[in-house]
């Protein structure tokens, strides 16, 4: 076939070799010098149809490259969940109970406990009603008899603080009162047992672990303020979109 026969816009189509070889290819297949100008025509149309659709495959983009955790361990996890414990004790006993006795026998019971969980604590046992600024000033003045973490949480001394790894789910705390710890206990073991995940998805595997069907502005904010403790602790380390604990 003569690339002069062609109408300019079909010669520059193909230009290029391997437009050339697949114009002599499905020419070769298709031409017959008893066969019109019509049937020219159409040949030369699937061709350039042909050619069209080439290019369109060759500029497909490239798959981006994911994290591959293939090379990653991975081991069985044993769960960091326990039992909430709440001290129980008879109210008429409560209430004769002086403050510091009373605070003391429920940290030690329920420790790791946030100062406002304490306050209600005293007062549920006491069926005392709601929290009031002088049970808080009063409760307050006692709180150095106790070690008070760097997030606020309290127990009876530093050394059971050190090697907590548990967390308690299902207590029917509100996020508000679960001590930072333990949301960052529960977010590692998250990250053990998936190795890498995005901030999104660790706060919601993570809260699930707490017991937190739903997410709201305030489990998004305890949890992400957990996720700022470990970055700036090296605890953890990005890999693309994802956290992973920094080995």
């Amino acid at each position: 076939m003569r690339l002069w026969a062609l109408k300019p816009r079909q010669q520059g189509a193909i230009a290029h070799g391997t437009h050339a070889a697949v114009l002599w290819r499905l020419g070769a297949r298709h031409w017959s010098k008893r066969r019109g100008a019509w049937h020219r025509e159409r040949v030369i149309g699937r061709i350039i149809e042909r050619i069209a659709q080439q290019d369109v495959e060759q500029s497909e983009p490239l798959p981006q490259p994911t994290f591959d955790i293939s090379n990653e361990e991975v081991s069985d996890v044993e769960s960091r969940a326990t039992e909430y414990n709440q001290l129980s004790i008879d109210t008429n006993l409560a209430v004769m109970t002086d403050d510091l006795t009373l605070m003391r026998q429920i940290i030690a019971t329920e420790q790791p406990v946030t100062f406002m969980l304490l306050c209600r604590r005293v007062n549920a046992l006491r069926q005392a009603g709601r929290v009031t600024p002088t049970l808080q000033r009063t409760l307050k003045a006692y709180a150095d008899q106790f070690y008070t973490d760097y997030s606020g949480a309290m127990w009876l001394s530093e050394d059971d603080c050190r090697g907590y790894s548990s967390y308690r789910p299902n207590s029917g705390r509100d996020v508000t009162e679960i001590p930072e710890v333990e949301i960052i206990n529960a977010i590692t073991e998250a990250l053990v047992e998936q190795v890498a995940l995005n901030e999104d998805n660790l706060t919601l595997i993570a809260s699930k672990k707490l017991g937190f069907t739903r997410r709201g502005a305030n489990v998004d904010a305890a949890f992400a303020k957990a996720i700022a403790t470990l970055k700036s602790a090296g605890t953890l380390e990005p890999i693309g979109d994802n956290l992973r604990l920094k080995a």
